[in-house]
């Protein structure tokens, strides 16, 4: 009983301390990605986890680097299918990214106070206890292991980025137990401690964890 009260303290200032220096540690990623991003050329391999309408997908295809793109949402990958479908070096895939293939639920935005849902969700999410989506309203998307991905490429990856709300602390144990930072040159990842509260824990091991990596970042914006 004393251990479980101290490792939930634990937890808690864990999650305080992280919230509180949020800001900063925005910050310092993003400038390590624009560091990363700028030495990108042709013949760098990128993955974009959770592209959403393209942006950083953008930017990642405009080094000249290949990139694999992958958006679950279906309206989502609509708009990145416009934004850059036409380009050579990017390659689309309408999938979740996650531990083991099959399918997988999606759930969507909850709607706005005006009853509107959002055209285009950023937020998305295969964690039905997310805050911000609806048990309601989902849909079932085709999944892709990422770890049988990256271990496919011919090329190691050079740069992911990862946004895929909740499902990044999963993937990330499998990344740490099987030792894929090795084919990863450095990934960014946005973690979703706070609006799902029961993966706090296990957000705190594999960011902890990946620390000792050193080339998994996990302060995305």
């Amino acid at each position: 009983m004393l251990r479980e009260i101290v490792d939930e303290a634990y937890l808690n200032a864990w999650y305080r301390l992280r919230r509180f220096t949020r800001r900063r540690r925005n910050v310092e990623a993003r400038k390590a990605f624009e560091t990363a991003l700028s030495r990108l050329g042709p013949g760098d391999v990128c993955i974009d986890c959770g592209a959403n309408v393209g942006a950083i997908t953008t930017r990642l295809a405009d080094t000249g680097a290949t990139v694999h793109a992958f958006e679950p949402d279906p309206q989502a990958f609509a708009a990145l299918t416009m934004a850059t479908g036409s380009r050579a070096n990017v390659i689309l895939y309408n999938t979740a990214l996650s531990v083991g293939t099959g399918t997988i639920r999606l759930y969507q935005v909850r709607p706005r106070a005006d009853g509107q849902t959002p055209a285009i969700s950023q937020s998305s999410s295969t964690i039905a206890s997310k805050s911000n989506v609806s048990r309601d309203s989902f849909v079932d998307v085709p999944k892709v292991d990422f770890v049988e991905f990256v271990s496919s490429l011919e090329t190691p990856a050079t740069l992911i980025k990862m946004d895929i709300e909740g499902a990044e602390v999963a993937i990330l144990k499998a990344v740490i137990d099987h030792r894929l930072d090795r084919r990863i040159g450095q990934m960014f990842v946005e973690t979703h401690e706070k609006q799902i509260p029961e993966l706090r824990r296990e957000t705190m091991r594999v960011i902890n964890a990946s620390r000792k990596l050193g080339n998994i970042n996990c302060d995305w914006w």
